[in-house]
Parts: structure tokens; sequence; C-alpha cells
């Protein structure tokens, strides 16, 4: 007689259920390692510092920006009317990343270390850029 698959609602994991692996902590932890504070954001991992970077100037709707900062960086923005894509232009056609964002909402985006990027916005764009 062949045995019947699992039943993927008896052996899923639900929140709240510790995962494999993982520990519950049913009361407040303290901190083992100082919390890094990067640009208003918590950035500190396992106790390493990323580098602090300094943003490139914002461009002109659809101009390009490279990332030269030596770091991979994750990039928050955001536009007062809006954003209408983000591209990787180097990709061509399968480069975009992002589509439409709302005004004054803000779009996260991974920007490898000398890669270039386009966005497209009304408006005026602002971004924080952070190494990771």
């Amino acid at each position: 007689m062949a045995s019947s698959p699992p039943n993927p609602v008896s052996s899923a994991w639900f929140p709240g259920d510790a995962a494999v692996g993982s520990e519950v902590h049913s009361v407040p932890q303290i901190f083992s390692r100082p919390v890094v504070m990067q640009q208003g954001m918590a950035t500190g991992v396992n106790g390493a510092v990323p580098p602090s970077v300094t943003a490139p100037g914002t461009v002109a709707s659809a101009g390009t920006v490279t990332n030269g900062t030596g770091y991979d960086c994750m990039v928050y923005l955001s536009a007062t009317t809006g954003i209408q894509k983000i591209v990787y232009p180097q990709y061509g056609a399968g480069g975009t990343i992002a589509g439409t964002t709302p005004a004054a909402q803000t779009s996260d985006i991974y920007v490898p270390n000398n890669v270039q990027i386009a966005v497209t916005y009304t408006g005026t764009l602002t971004w924080t850029w952070l190494a990771i």
C-alpha cells in the first residue's frame, strides 16, 4: 500500500510556532551587541558596522546614476508626486526593477557597486543610500 503525502495543513508552520532551529523568548531580551544606527535606520548586523556612504546627488527624471560608493547599497527613495519606474539601464529591457510608487511612499532597491540606476519620477526625488 502506497503511503499518502503529509497533510500540508497539519504540517505547516503558523505564526507563533517555533520554526525548526529557532528559539522563542517569552520576555524581552537585551541586545548583546550595540545596535548601530545609520541615517535613522538600524544597520548593525551581528555587531558588524557597515561603512557610512555619501549618496550621489539626484539627477533629472530618467537620468542615470552610478553607484560609485565602493559598496553594494540599499537605496530608499521617494518623490513628492511619485516614481513611475526604476531601471538598471545596462541590463536593457529586462532591467526594470520597480514600477509605480505613489507620492510620498518609499521604494527600496538593491544597487550593486558600479551599477547604474535610472529613476523616472515627477516632483522632487529624495534618497538615502546605506552600505550593506
